[in-house]
């Protein structure tokens, strides 16, 4: 009797463990049955608080609500690879329509602070740079295997599609692939 209790048991786990995603946060009905709260919208990266590392401001998910995509883009200050890329990214930047953004995510910020800065400077970029959080780092860690990374986000923070890691050691031409990633995950959520 007991090794079948065990069995159920294990079966049990089992199938609960088939049914999560990893990576995916889910909204879920609020106890009333009506729609999603805005905390339940939330996605992955949408419950966040940082800072902005060049103006030293307070950043929240709050920031993505105001795009359709975002294009958060994951690097450290020792990763070569990464500085390259961010100057293929200003240029995909500069030529971004109203509803899709890009934000920078220093992982290494609060440690290397100096260095980031300089990075930002020399790289010429102007888009947000954010100060890497343990939030973010949780966030970012069910895919996150090296630097370079990005991923796309919807205004809620859920991922959009599959992380991008380690692009710039396969990819000749960083920009045209990340104009593709954006525009792929605009037509993913239908626009």
């Amino acid at each position: 009797m007991m090794r079948i209790t065990a069995m159920l048991v294990v079966a049990a786990l089992a199938l609960c463990a088939c049914g999560c995603s990893p990576g995916v946060v889910e909204p879920t009905p609020d106890t009333q049955g009506g729609e999603p709260t805005p905390e339940e919208q939330k996605g992955l990266f949408g419950d966040f608080s940082t800072t902005d590392l060049a103006s030293g401001e307070s950043v929240t998910g709050d920031i993505l609500s105001d795009y359709d995509v975002t294009l958060i883009y994951m690097w450290e200050t020792w990763c070569d690879v990464c500085v390259r890329e961010m100057e293929e990214l200003q240029t995909v930047y500069e030529r971004l329509g109203a509803n899709v953004n890009i934000l920078g995510l220093c992982f290494n910020a609060e440690r290397d602070e100096e260095s980031a800065l300089a990075m930002i400077e020399e790289s010429g970029i102007e888009f947000m740079t954010l100060v890497g959080t343990y939030g973010l780092e949780d966030a970012a860690s069910g895919f996150l295997t090296g630097y370079p990374a990005a991923v796309a986000v919807d205004s809620a923070g859920n991922v959009i599609g599959e992380p991008y890691v380690n692009m710039g050691f396969a990819i000749e031409d960083v920009a045209a692939e990340y104009e593709a990633i954006i525009a792929n995950s605009l037509a993913a959520i239908g626009e």
